[in-house]
């Protein structure tokens, strides 16, 4: 059996800190298999289609146990996170009931925290969603779980702006916190306010340039970076190529890909 803390007997290269997984498994099921070739760990965070009610999010959320440990034994090692996405906020949803919604997958020891959540247009309804799954960061921490927030391509230095303003209240557990779709204009603020940040390396999204000019701008924080590819229709194969690219040296590589994303989200590789 494939635990948390016990990934011996499978060729881990890489680790792919944010993606979608059943996603994935919807529109392209044939890179299930390629990321088991490719030795990538996935950690798949939440985010569904056709959510127009607080009973289509519950289904959703209750079916996510079932489905990675089906996958996991089935496919790939894998692990997810679960929440509500900014883009997943039916209208019938009341802030009092997100814990009720979220807090149950947290019991599985494959669900490693809550995410993806987070702000898209930073309108107060998605605020009131947002704060309602920060208000779990105190239980989420002291049972060895993180939270992984998302930041929106549209007006990306506001909103993450606002996000920081937020996440001010909840300081406290900002070790356990990844601020993920960062790029050259918005790492800088996620760092130094003590977050860990992500950066989607992928066409649409960020580039191993970006990621150079990062790295040096911010190479006393590397230690807090990592790296995702937020797959979901199709796979981007750009974090694998990072992570066999001359481009990088081998310690900065393996920093990014592999042992940040292990130290953040408390998986060992080996035995």
């Amino acid at each position: 059996m494939i635990t948390r803390n016990n990934l011996s007997g499978h060729d881990i290269s890489f680790v792919d800190s944010h993606l979608h997984l059943d996603l994935l498994v919807m529109e392209a099921c044939e890179s299930v298999g390629r990321l088991a070739r490719i030795g990538c760990l996935p950690v798949s965070w939440a985010f569904a289609r056709d959510i127009s009610s607080s009973s289509d999010l519950e289904k959703y959320l209750r079916t996510r146990p079932r489905f990675f440990k089906e996958i996991r034994k089935d496919f790939l090692p894998c692990f997810y996170l679960a929440g509500v996405h900014p883009r997943n906020i039916p209208p019938d949803l009341e802030a009092r009931h997100v814990r009720g919604l979220v807090s149950p997958c947290l019991d599985d020891p494959l669900c490693l925290g809550i995410g993806e959540i987070g702000l898209e247009t930073g309108s107060g309804r998605e605020e009131e969603i947002f704060r309602a799954q920060l208000e779990m960061a105190e239980e989420a921490a002291q049972r060895g779980k993180v939270m992984g927030i998302h930041t929106p391509r549209k007006q990306k230095a506001r909103v993450t702006t606002q996000i920081l303003s937020i996440l001010k209240d909840f300081a406290p557990w900002k070790d356990s916190m990844v601020v993920d779709h960062c790029t050259p204009e918005t790492i800088g603020g996620v760092l130094s306010s003590g977050f860990w940040a992500g950066i989607t390396v992928s066409p649409p999204k960020s580039s191993l340039e970006d990621v150079k000019n990062i790295l040096q701008d911010h190479s006393s924080m590397s230690g807090k970076i990592m790296l995702n590819t937020d797959s979901g229709d199709s796979l981007h194969e750009d974090l694998y190529r990072i992570s066999v690219s001359v481009d990088l040296t081998d310690p900065a590589k393996r920093s990014l890909t592999r042992d940040n994303v292990c130290r953040f989200f408390g998986i060992k590789l080996g035995a």
